[in-house]
């Protein structure tokens, strides 16, 4: 049988690979920039993770929270998933009925939790957005553990469920690449899909189409009122008198314009990790879906591609946290001066 990686392999009775492939050299650079992007995943997003823990301005916001839950899910996915598939793509000697049936739960477990997080991420904006004054009344620490916890749950039972007897196959030529289509039951991969791509994808998209117009909107408010302000103060002479009367309001609109000036900023942060996380995953699941379908398999040299960018996925949040938001990046700084300063055994200078 020829594999997905493009080796062949020979398979004993008992589905031991009995032959390693032809060319293994083959999978080594392929198997070192997994190992890239699993450094990347593994101390980049612990980076974030300690900003939001160590730093107080961080932890000030609630949307913070959603956003180190989305790092430890890609911290895990880096840590333990990414790991896996380096170990696939070295075409070891194993049984892939039995490896496969650890590393697709566990790359479900880590990648569906990421996906939920990106959508509690997008609820999160939205509701501050549109209904501000309900949101900080209930946008507590309860509550967003609370939807963090409901996350992990419906990606724990999808993990589980990948692995018991209902939807897991077990192929007499087993492939040693661990593709879904290939160990799955299809209306399971279907409904995953649905559930952990589809609606996090479309909600998100829409959720945030719907943010950056409000915040266009807020603008142009604000820009109004400070030209009615401006034309008031040219036509009157007594400025002291309106002055005092819209020192109340200009104060209001200057916090209001700061409020809308964050909310832009998580706007245009998150709405970036979307759009790499649509390109970066997209591809992999059309293909799934395609030979589900009954389409001609892929070219192995683009399934391969195609899975190594949904892992790559998971290091890519943290440099768009480092990029585009001031406040991590000041709290990286931060932390990576301290760590220095204290391994090195450097005193900060009085």
């Amino acid at each position: 049988m020829e594999n997905f990686t493009g080796n062949s392999s020979s398979y004993s009775a008992s589905g031991l690979v009995s032959q390693l492939p032809e060319n293994p050299t083959g999978s080594i650079p392929l198997a070192c920039l997994y190992s890239v992007i699993s450094f990347i995943a593994v101390f980049g997003n612990l980076l974030v993770v300690t900003a939001v823990i160590w730093d107080h301005t961080l932890r000030s916001y609630t949307s913070n929270y959603f956003l180190a839950n989305l790092a430890v899910a890609d911290f895990f996915q880096g840590a333990v998933a990414i790991p896996l598939r380096i170990l696939e793509v070295m075409a070891l000697e194993y049984d892939p009925n039995v490896f496969c049936r650890v590393a697709i739960p566990t790359s479900i477990l880590f990648g569906s939790s990421s996906n939920l997080a990106i959508l509690v991420i997008s609820i999160d904006r939205f509701l501050a957005v549109q209904y501000p004054y309900i949101y900080v009344r209930y946008s507590s620490l309860k509550f967003i553990f609370g939807a963090i916890a409901c996350a992990w749950s419906v990606a724990f039972v999808l993990s589980i469920t990948a692995a018991s007897r209902l939807v897991w196959l077990s192929p007499d030529v087993p492939s040693r690449i661990c593709r879904f289509p290939t160990y799955l039951n299809q209306d399971y991969i279907m409904s995953m899909y649905v559930l952990v791509h589809a609606i996090p994808i479309g909600t998100v998209v829409l959720l945030y189409g719907f943010i950056l117009k409000a915040s266009l909107r807020h603008v142009r408010k604000i820009h109004a009122q400070e030209l009615a302000v401006a034309s008031c103060r040219n036509t009157n002479g007594d400025l002291s008198i309106i002055e005092e009367e819209t020192s109340s309001s200009t104060k209001r609109r200057k916090k209001r314009h700061r409020d809308n000036i964050k909310h832009r900023k998580a706007a245009k942060t998150v709405s970036i990790i979307v759009g790499i996380f649509i390109v970066l995953v997209v591809p992999i699941i059309a293909i799934d879906l395609a030979e589900m379908l009954g389409a001609p398999s892929a070219p192995a040299s683009l399934t391969r591609i195609c899975v190594f960018m949904i892992y790559a996925n998971n290091c890519v949040n943290v440099l768009v946290y480092a990029g585009f938001n001031q406040d991590f990046r000041r709290a990286f700084k931060k932390i990576i001066i301290k760590f220095f300063r204290s391994f090195y055994g450097i005193r900060p200078h009085r």
